[in-house]
């Protein structure tokens, strides 16, 4: 019995140590896939990145804001790290990473809206693979805990893997350079969405509710306090949603009461591209109710970074 016990426990042994081996090979290659998701969280890892500034947001803030453009309009280098489909929490949990492994950025521009203010889980939610290397970084440990993820998904080999087959062959062939997987293209963080949308969708919808979720009001003012605290200037911006769809919108007006009290109360610039701003009446210029079409990211972000040097937002 006793030997049985003992070969068991040295077969457990060896399948837990080439468990973790297998988990090493499919997270560090997912790190090699080129574009967004995966390279940003790479780049902001590993690149020593010497940014002035940062971009949050949803993925209102990843598409709507090129930093090609904005720092060749301010002089000013900003690294994009808005997340699709992620609120503030999530938003949080990445400018942490981020400052974890690189200067603290002068700058935070945060993309501001009711989207924005949620609070969400990061377990097999959108494009969630991106998370799953990150339990080698000893920061993000406690981080990936805080968004949902279990014990076991953080301390054990490949438990975090379960259902994500296709992210498993993709990590293991860019691995062994058997195949380069690329994804969305960025720069800096940035990427376009090249989608479609036509503004027939809208006649399907009667009304939206805009909310403020009390608890990501409670996590988005400790941030700026926070930043108050560490001398980083904080801008915010409302960056244009299609008007028709800011017209049914229940809440619309008490959502922009919010943040400009808010500004006030921080003393923070708060710069609104919505309502009446010209580019919310165009629909070519949108690929969805809140999203701006690449060409609509080109003037848009032109005309943003040029409001930024006009108030003086950027020393």
């Amino acid at each position: 019995m006793k030997r049985f016990l003992i070969k068991t426990f040295v077969f457990a042994c060896v399948v837990y140590v080439l468990a973790w081996g297998l988990d090493y090979i499919i997270s560090k290659g997912q790190e090699k896939i080129s574009g967004y998701p995966q390279q940003s969280w790479t780049e902001i890892r590993y690149a020593n990145l010497q940014c002035d500034g940062v971009i949050l947001g949803t993925s209102r803030g990843l598409e709507h804001y090129d930093p090609y453009i904005i720092d060749s309009i301010t002089g000013h280098s900003f690294y994009n790290l808005g997340m699709g489909g992620y609120q503030v929490n999530a938003n949080l949990m990445k400018l942490r990473c981020y400052c974890s492994h690189n200067p603290q950025p002068k700058y935070i521009i945060y993309d501001v809206d009711n989207i924005v203010m949620q609070t969400c889980s990061c377990k097999h939610d959108h494009q969630s693979e991106q998370y799953l290397p990150l339990i080698y970084d000893k920061d993000m440990r406690h981080e990936l805990r805080q968004v949902g993820y279990s014990f076991a998904d953080v301390y054990f080999p490949l438990v975090r893997y379960w259902g994500y087959l296709t992210h498993i062959k993709r990590g293991i062939f860019d691995f062994f350079h058997v195949k380069h997987h690329t994804e969305f293209a960025s720069y800096h963080g940035h990427t376009p969405d090249p989608g479609s949308w036509s503004i027939d969708n809208l006649h399907f919808t009667d009304t939206v509710r805009a909310e403020l979720q009390p608890e990501a009001k409670v996590i988005f003012e400790e941030f700026l306090q926070d930043c108050r605290n560490n001398g980083v200037k904080v801008i915010l911006s409302t960056s244009p949603k299609y008007k028709g769809l800011t017209d049914i919108t229940i809440g619309h007006e008490e959502e922009i009461h919010y943040f400009d009290s808010i500004a006030k109360v921080y003393n923070l610039p708060y710069l609104k591209f919505i309502d009446n701003y010209w580019m919310c009446n165009d629909s070519s210029l949108f690929n969805a109710g809140v999203h701006l079409t690449p060409i609509g990211t080109k003037i848009f972000s032109k005309e943003f970074a040029k409001e930024l040097v006009k108030q003086q937002c950027l020393e």
